[in-house]
This record gives C-alpha cells, sequence and structure tokens, in this order.
C-alpha cells in the first residue's frame, strides 16, 4: 500500500513567515558585496579607504565582518527552512500508540 496525495504537497514554508530572513539575507549579501567592491577598488577612491585603510582602526576587519555575516546568513536560512520542515513532518507522522 502506498501513500498519494490527492494534490502536490510543499514542504517550504510561505513566504509571510520567511520575510524577516529573506530581509536578513538580501542585506547580509549587500553588505559583503560592499565588502568586496571595496577591496577590488583602486586605491585612490572613497570604498578603498574606507574598507582596506579603515580596517587598521577597527575591532574586527571587513574580511572578518563578511564572513560572519554570511555564514549566520546561511545559518539563518538553513534554520527557518528546517524549522518548518520538521513542523509540516510532525503532521504527517502520527505518535505510536503502543
Amino acid at each position: 500500500m502506498t501513500y498519494r496525495p490527492a494534490g502536490s504537497v510543499s514542504f517550504a514554508p510561505p513566504i509571510t513567515e520567511r520575510w524577516a530572513t529573506i530581509a536578513y539575507v538580501a542585506f547580509a549579501a549587500a553588505i559583503c558585496a560592499v565588502i568586496v567592491w571595496g577591496q577590488n577598488a583602486p586605491s585612490n577612491t572613497w570604498i578603498f579607504r574606507y574598507v582596506v585603510e579603515g580596517d587598521t582602526h577597527r575591532l574586527i576587519s571587513s574580511t572578518n565582518c563578511a564572513i560572519v555575516l554570511l555564514v549566520s546568513a546561511a545559518a539563518a536560512l538553513t534554520s527557518s527552512t528546517m524549522a518548518q520542515l520538521v513542523d509540516e513532518m510532525s503532521r504527517w507522522v502520527s505518535p505510536s500508540t503502543t
């Protein structure tokens, strides 16, 4: 005996529950793009001076900031997706009654 659902079943969370995560991922990607742009810009531009030369006065470098942002954005995206998946799967699996 196999289970055949009547329609298509989607395990992805709705966009209304993921908007904050998507906004954070977009923010992190924008900041990382600016950091990469600044590191590759000519040395006489303001963005190069702010990103590269300004690192001498910062507690954390721009490269480390970009790495932390990218890893945390990936973790937030994975976490929001997995939380919804676990919630959906728990509805399909009934607890054993032994």
